[in-house]
């Protein structure tokens, strides 16, 4: 799971027991410590193993609304629905070229805008994502 500050993660790290299959907690603001750990084993042959375990409609995320139109909830990603979704989108997007693209994000990865361009269509695209401070905007 990726949190985006040390508020988010504290709320995590006081559900994680009922979180069984949560196996790491990633703060943004820590990507430094994520980038200079070391990766060991066959991290292609990891990647093929978890690719061929998705199945369709199974839940990749939850992305929680914040209740404009109602009560707030969780609405499940499924992996399919975010690639087709990620898939659909670029084929709007012209002049595009494909691992130069460069994406500057300032909303937040719960808002789901900005989790569907920054994440999936921004790694569709072979992309380069930078992330603004939390106070770029204020």
């Amino acid at each position: 799971m990726i949190v985006d500050d040390k508020n988010q993660l504290g709320k995590i790290s006081e559900i994680k027991s009922n979180l069984p299959h949560l196996l790491s907690v990633i703060e943004t603001t820590n990507w430094g410590d994520l980038i200079s750990s070391e990766i060991t084993g066959d991290v292609e042959a990891e990647y093929e193993k978890r690719l061929k375990d998705i199945i369709p409609n199974q839940c990749c995320s939850i992305i929680y609304t914040s209740g404009t139109s109602g009560f707030q909830k969780g609405a499940m990603l499924s992996h399919d629905n975010l690639i087709w979704d990620a898939t659909e989108s670029v084929k709007s997007l012209v002049n595009l070229h494909r691992g130069n693209e460069t994406i500057i994000s300032y909303l937040p990865l719960s808002h789901l805008a900005a989790f569907m361009l920054d994440l999936f269509i921004a790694t569709h695209v072979a992309g380069t994502v930078y992330f603004a401070e939390i106070t770029a905007l204020k």
